[in-house]
């Protein structure tokens, strides 16, 4: 995982992005009929932490979702999702400002005060 921190305070600017993503599993290669996919890759982590935090909403984009399986040479033969990345947003002075309208609904984000 990814640890940022800082004594002052952490802006976000516009268009900026956090990702946690997973990668996604290698599709099933060959010349056989049985072979499977790979399963995807588990999501990150990415903890960010200062004694005050700034996101800028008008671009910013936060993800942390799983990766998607690869696909197989047969019928359900497909590999297994990842599981959720985790962003933590910490500050000292409770006051996390901001928001994004582009967060990933599967993302699991967290800000804590």
């Amino acid at each position: 995982g990814v640890r940022i921190q800082t004594l002052g305070t952490l802006t976000v600017g516009t268009n900026g992005i956090i990702k946690a993503d997973g990668g996604k599993g290698a599709n099933a290669s060959g010349s056989g009929t049985t072979a499977g996919g790979g399963g995807g890759g588990s999501g990150g982590a990415v903890f960010l932490r200062a004694q005050s935090i700034s996101l800028n909403s008008t671009n910013l984009s936060l993800s942390a979702v799983p990766g998607g399986a690869g696909t197989g040479l047969a019928l359900n033969t497909a590999g297994g999702s990842g599981g959720l990345g985790r962003i933590r947003l910490e500050d000292n002075d409770g006051l996390v400002t901001g928001s994004s309208s582009k967060a990933s609904p599967a993302a699991s984000v967290d800000a804590v005060q």
